[in-house]
């Protein structure tokens, strides 16, 4: 069942919205951390991550019918794949077995196509939908070829 584009932007309740908030503000607080002119500060970058996926999780978790958290939720995933990605690939350049890594990228990558996949289904159309399907495909094209 397609939704209108207004539902798309209401909350449950106003704790969904608190949450999701808090989730853009630490969001947020990671771009400019990585968008300094001098190198950032790995740690920091990944405390500001996990914190803006720990809200949008539990916005996720208690509320999951509210689309906005779900959808960052799913960029969140995304980012957090490329940076399991790169240090994959630092690992291997060092000549270290990237299977140390503890995150799977791919896995990742997968779960976030996924929340993409059902909010296209919900929405139906308006920009949402463009939006949701677009980061889809990016997040199924950064994923390793299928291992028989």
């Amino acid at each position: 069942m397609a939704l209108s584009g207004r539902s798309v932007r209401k909350f449950t309740k106003a704790e969904s919205f608190q949450l999701f908030m808090e989730g853009l503000r630490s969001l947020q607080s990671y771009d400019e951390e990585a968008d300094k002119d001098q190198p950032s500060d790995e740690d920091i970058l990944n405390e500001r991550l996990c914190k803006a996926e720990e809200f949008f999780r539990k916005c996720f978790d208690n509320y999951p019918r509210d689309i906005l958290p779900r959808y960052y939720l799913g960029l969140v995933l995304s980012i957090r794949g490329q940076i399991e990605q790169a240090r994959q690939l630092r690992s291997e350049l060092k000549g270290k077995d990237p299977k140390t890594i503890p995150n799977d990228p791919d896995a990742l990558f997968l779960q976030a196509a996924k929340i993409f996949e059902q909010i296209a289904d919900e929405v139906g159309r308006g920009d949402l939908l463009a939006y949701a399907q677009y980061n889809q495909a990016q997040a199924l094209a950064k994923t390793g070829p299928l291992r028989s």
